[in-house]
C-alpha cells in the first residue's frame, strides 16, 4: 500500500514541479488561456496539493510530520513554501494537514 501511495505522490510532485518550472506564473498562464475568474483559488489549491505532497513525503521519510512548513525547506522537501495568494497557510502538525 505504501509503495503505491509513494508512487502517486511522486508522480503528482513531478507534474506540478514541471508546471511551476516551465510557467513563470501559473496564475497568469491560466488567465491568458481564458480561465475563470477563480484562477487564484485554483492556483492556491494546486499549491496546497504540493504542500500536502511534501508533508506526506516528509512523514514517510522522517516518520513524523514537520514541525512547521519551513522545515520542509530546511530538509530539502521543497525549494520554497508555495505562495498562499493572500491567505496564510493553516498547518496542523498533529494531523499533517495544510489548509
Amino acid at each position: 500500500m505504501k509503495k503505491g501511495l509513494v508512487f502517486l505522490i511522486l508522480v503528482s510532485a513531478l507534474y506540478w514541479g514541471y508546471v511551476f518550472l516551465y510557467n513563470s506564473s501559473p496564475v497568469e498562464t491560466l488567465k491568458k488561456n481564458g480561465a475563470p475568474e477563480k484562477t487564484e483559488d485554483f492556483a492556491r489549491s494546486a499549491n496546497r496539493d504540493i504542500l500536502q505532497t511534501a508533508i506526506e513525503l516528509f512523514n514517510y521519510s522522517e516518520e513524523r510530520y514537520p514541525e512547521n512548513l519551513q522545515e520542509l525547506e530546511e530538509k530539502g522537501f521543497l525549494n520554497e513554501v508555495p505562495e498562499s495568494y493572500g491567505r496564510p497557510w493553516n498547518y496542523d502538525q498533529s494531523r499533517g494537514k495544510v489548509e
